[in-house]
């Protein structure tokens, strides 16, 4: 399904899971990426629970040489009908009760 949809898994393969002594070890919190932005991340997940059972994870962006990987030129118009385009789609994706298409 991942693959699918032009994305990737990209943890870091530590489990997210605090399980008990002697079980196996599950790594159940995932994170996914666009297959152009992975390169991009590096995902660490923290030692510590913080009083929960689950491994917080991070997504950090490395950005080599400048802030911006791509730069759209857009005149108002295109402009405000990729803002809707991107608004309307967030919307979907998060109302989404499978956070899937």
């Amino acid at each position: 399904m991942v693959e699918i949809n032009g994305a990737c898994i990209t943890n870091d393969g530590n489990p997210t899971l605090l399980t008990l002594l002697g079980s196996n070890k599950s790594i159940i919190d995932i994170i996914i990426t666009s297959i152009d932005l992975a390169p991009l991340c590096e995902i660490t997940t923290e030692s510590d629970i913080f009083g929960s059972n689950h491994y917080p994870q991070h997504n950090h962006w490395r950005l080599l040489l400048s802030f911006y990987k791509y730069k759209l030129i857009l005149n108002t118009d295109k402009a405000n009908k990729l803002h809707h385009y991107l608004l309307s789609t967030s919307e979907e994706f998060f109302n989404n009760p499978y956070g899937f298409y």
